[in-house]
């Protein structure tokens, strides 16, 4: 299977995320300084997703989640995981009661171990289940109501294979999910794209621009491309073959469900930043770069996206169009009748 990796391979990027780990635990939390870090723009995200400006990172992606299995009627869904890190965010998910339990696999031992202790503080160890591993050289069932994937499926390096993998692994009626990077492979962003966020980017005062963890220090209003090279030696699932998500998602799940989330100015442009915000006036400001990220979005010019696909028969999805055709010409012959 394209799927699965070498040892070597797996050790690189598990010690890489491993590393990350680290990084992350030794930040400031007190300090904001990526667009996640940000409330204004996580509400942003979830009001695109859900169409509720709510509070909580992925609280959107996770509230959709929960409507469609709850409509689909299983009464204890189960779900698996890919790429889950530390388990944090499967556990927001279970917090939810979307969900009944979360398998998920990891290649960072040091994240599964601090998955597993996260899981145990929350006395979910039965139900937030961490596995070291590479999940696609195991025999798994393809019973799962849910394959999660959450800023993960972009390191994959056939994501095709990712999507047809996770078909496979669900039940008839099951879903896919994610809430991930879909842009360029490697960050390679057209020059076109880069011209449009740095016109946005000079909307930002100077009292903006300052590096958030580097006083003294400011970020360029001219933002330019990483070296598709420079992304790969620092970890190489990164972004290898996120380009074909968004066609291998169509194709798969006919019906799926794509929700452009931005990124390209609140990704590209401000990392290190978000700190700034602080004043009615800085907020305003920042609600008009994201209002200008979305209408980039609206265009295709989305480095993040989410989805949702179910799992139908073929026949299904034919059946669903010749349904809807016959509805909408009724429609059409009351809409002629009645004039």
């Amino acid at each position: 299977m394209p799927l699965e990796r070498s040892n070597s391979e797996s050790s690189q990027i598990g010690s890489f995320w491993d590393q990350k780990l680290k990084e992350l635990a030794a930040r400031d939390p007190a300090v904001p300084l990526y667009w996640w870090d940000n409330p204004a723009t996580i509400r942003h995200i979830n009001r695109l997703v859900c169409g509720k400006a709510i509070d909580g990172f992925h609280a959107g992606f996770h509230q959709r989640i929960g409507d469609i299995l709850r409509e689909s009627g299983v009464a204890a869904p189960k779900g698996i995981s890919v790429g889950s890190g530390s388990g944090m965010k499967e556990l927001w998910l279970l917090q939810t009661g979307a969900v009944a339990t979360m398998d998920c696999y990891e290649l960072g031992p040091t994240l599964v171990e601090t998955g597993r202790r996260i899981a145990a503080d929350h006395g979910m160890e039965n139900r937030l289940r961490m596995h070291l591993g590479d999940p696609f050289t195991e025999d798994l069932p393809s019973d799962f109501d849910l394959v999660y994937w959450n800023n993960s499926l972009h390191h994959m390096k056939d994501t095709p294979a990712a999507i047809a993998w996770s078909r496979d692994r669900l039940r008839w009626g099951g879903l896919i999910a994610f809430d991930d990077y879909v842009g360029p492979d490697r960050f390679q962003f057209s020059d076109e794209l880069f011209r449009r966020v740095n016109e946005a980017m000079t909307l930002l005062p100077d009292r903006c621009l300052r590096k958030c963890d580097k006083p003294g220090e400011m970020v360029s209003r001219t933002v330019g491309r990483w070296s598709a090279e420079t992304v790969a030696g620092e970890d190489p699932s990164e972004a290898a073959d996120s380009a074909r998500i968004l066609p291998a998602m169509k194709a798969c799940f006919p019906d799926a469900q794509i929700i452009p989330t931005g990124g390209a100015v609140y990704f590209l442009g401000m990392c290190g930043l978000f700190g700034n915000f602080v004043t009615k006036e800085d907020q305003r400001i920042l609600q008009a770069v994201l209002q200008i990220d979305h209408l980039l979005a609206e265009h295709g010019e989305t480095p993040y996206a989410v989805g949702f696909g179910v799992k139908k028969r073929d026949g299904e999805n034919k059946a669903r169009k010749k349904f809807s055709t016959v509805w909408k010409h009724f429609f059409h012959c009351v809409e002629k009748s009645g004039k």
